[in-house]
């Protein structure tokens, strides 16, 4: 049984590049995305393609605690083991000082911090058991 990552923002940009790193290494890939559905299906078709039932796609908006559930569930159920946890997804947008709200403020830590905590914590038992690994990639401003 290969080996297989969850990688958060996996869908574009340098998370579509970790997720094609680990594939190419043997690694099976759990594509999350939030709004990036067209692009996460073409990443998983291509892994797929080259290998099959290598690549899943996992939709989640990791601002909302149910979604992020949703995810581990997913993850686990499709018989997957988990042996790496990217957190790589992240809110950014320019706010300038003095113009930063309690509400910019509530959407950054939701996707920044608050996902890549519950995910760590929902996922430690089977990371663990499996020697796995786990990062986090942080972007606050």
């Amino acid at each position: 049984m290969n080996k297989t990552i969850l990688i958060t923002g996996a869908a574009k940009r340098i998370g579509k590049e970790m997720a094609l790193s680990f594939f190419y290494r043997g690694w099976d890939v759990v594509i999350h995305y939030n709004s990036s559905k067209i692009e996460a299906e073409a990443l998983a078709d291509k892994m797929n393609s080259a290998r099959g039932n290598s690549a899943i796609i996992a939709q989640a908006n990791l601002d909302n605690a149910d979604e992020v559930s949703k995810l581990v569930e997913k993850t686990l159920s499709k018989n997957f083991r988990i042996d790496a946890l990217i957190n790589n997804a992240s809110t950014f947008y320019p706010t300038p000082i003095g113009t930063f709200s309690e509400d910019n403020w509530n959407a950054l830590m939701g996707s920044n911090l608050k996902a890549p905590l519950f995910l760590i914590q929902s996922f430690h038992k089977e990371l663990a058991k499996n020697k796995g690994l786990l990062s986090m990639s942080l972007i606050l401003m």
